[in-house]
């Protein structure tokens, strides 16, 4: 039998980036250690799904059951407790024995509890041989994918330990309790190295319970363009963090000779399409520009396919502006694309962009909008547009009644329906049995 396992949030986090060189650091360079942590994670896209192995559902599974075990332990120390209270409490001889073996009773329960859990957290024990052993049952459960969630819903949300937890360390036991009872499944820490006007950021992903590292990235660049560290960094973690196999991007460009000089980035990377793009199956933001022509933007969820063909017919610019004037000029606001445009008795200049262009007029409380489509959008073209303004509530209001008259007809109509329908039947079967000469 298999079964699937209820799937939740997989929360990371990332804490305060430090320094490896020793010595005085200036404030610029001392913003960066909590600039650059929450820039990577800003990068990493929520959409993401990972599906836990097993060892990772294992290592979750024994810290459940340790945890459990030191609650059951601290009811075993009061237990025993309350037991040996009993003579300084009791006077009466059978009620002594009466109590203590009321108490001892309750101890070995407790204790048996403790060996059940001793004995099931034998086989999630983080202990090659022992996981090996049990390979066989990993069939049984399956552990669903989990969304990719940042600690508070916040990119610029680091994680902070507490200083009871700093002064036993990073490492300690008490850290990576801190880290769990934060509901936090992975960790982000690094190091920043600077020279001059250059900088190496090393960056880990540490997964809890366990504190497994899983991923070492090291990115150098300039000061002046943090922002690329922190997505070459994010477009590394993220295909570790996903852990599923990837999605394939074949890309034609439309004309085909443009492939050559089109740059394309994906998720704001640069990248070459003289191959198949294999990224992460998720949401991506693709975006592909060409001198001359218009830039293309799409963002869309790659899953589901090992392979997806993005088409992409180019547009050349269109320089210039054209006029726009309305057939019936009345005082009101223009609008083109949301953007102001001057009062309507005036018209307006607007600039060709080679695409649906959304007119809007405006006057007092109603609203009239119009389009003009890139065929007529020529230079020192002039436009004239037939606006009818309309009251939106007024015409739904008239819709409306037309509607409720329909029905009234419609209802009026059934008796004479039901009586013609009749008398036809009525008909019919008295000539087929031959009743009517």
């Amino acid at each position: 039998m298999v079964m699937m396992v209820h799937a939740g949030d997989w929360v990371l986090a990332a804490r305060e980036f430090t320094f490896t060189q020793k010595g005085s650091h200036s404030d610029a360079e001392k913003s960066l250690c909590k600039m650059i942590p929450a820039l990577i994670l800003e990068q990493l896209n929520t959409e993401a799904r990972r599906v836990p192995p097993v060892d990772e559902m294992n290592a979750r599974k024994y810290e459940s059951l340790l945890q459990e075990r030191q609650s059951l332990f601290l009811e075993l120390s009061a237990a025993v407790k309350k037991r040996d209270s009993v003579i300084v409490q009791e006077t009466n001889a059978r009620k002594i024995q009466k109590r203590i073996a009321e108490e001892e009773k309750k101890i070995e329960e407790i204790q048996k509890k403790i060996q059940d859990n001793l004995d099931e957290s034998e086989k999630y024990m983080p202990n090659a041989l022992i996981q090996v052993e049990e390979n066989a049952k990993e069939a049984e459960v399956l552990p669903g994918a989990e969304k990719l969630a940042l600690y508070k819903g916040d990119a610029s949300a680091l994680y902070v330990p507490s200083d009871e937890v700093l002064k036993e360390g990073l490492n300690s036991r008490r850290y990576e309790k801190a880290v769990i009872d934060s509901k936090i499944n992975a960790m982000a820490s690094g190091t920043i190295t600077i020279y001059g006007r250059y900088l190496s950021v090393s960056t880990e992903i540490t997964l809890y319970p366990g504190a497994k590292v899983i991923s070492s990235i090291m990115e150098v660049g300039s000061m002046d363009d943090i922002a690329r560290i922190a997505r070459a960094i994010a477009q590394k973690i993220l295909p570790v963090v996903v852990n599923t196999s990837g999605t394939a991007l074949h890309f034609e460009i439309e004309p085909a000779e443009l492939t050559s000089t089109a740059r394309i980035t994906v998720d704001g990377l640069p990248v070459k399409i003289d191959s198949p793009i294999i990224v992460p199956a998720s949401t991506h933001t693709i975006e592909i520009q060409c001198p001359g022509y218009i830039t293309q933007t799409v963002t869309y969820l790659f899953q589901d396919s090992p392979h997806f063909v993005i088409h992409v017919p180019l547009k050349e610019k269109k320089d210039g502006v054209f006029s726009v004037a309305l057939e019936n000029p009345v005082d009101g606001q223009l609008f083109f694309n949301s953007e102001p445009a001057g009062n309507a008795l005036d018209g307006a200049q607007v600039t060709i962009n080679g695409r649906n262009i959304i007119g809007q007029l405006s006057v007092q409380d109603t609203n009239a909008f119009f389009i003009i489509p890139p065929s007529l959008q020529t230079a020192d073209n002039n436009i004239v547009v037939p606006v009818v303004s309309m009251d939106i509530n007024a015409e739904i209001e008239k819709r409306r009644i037309w509607s409720y008259r329909g029905y009234t007809a419609l209802i009026l109509s059934l008796p004479f329906t039901f009586y013609s329908i009749g008398h036809y039947n009525s008909a019919a079967n008295a000539y087929m049995s031959a009743t009517v000469p």
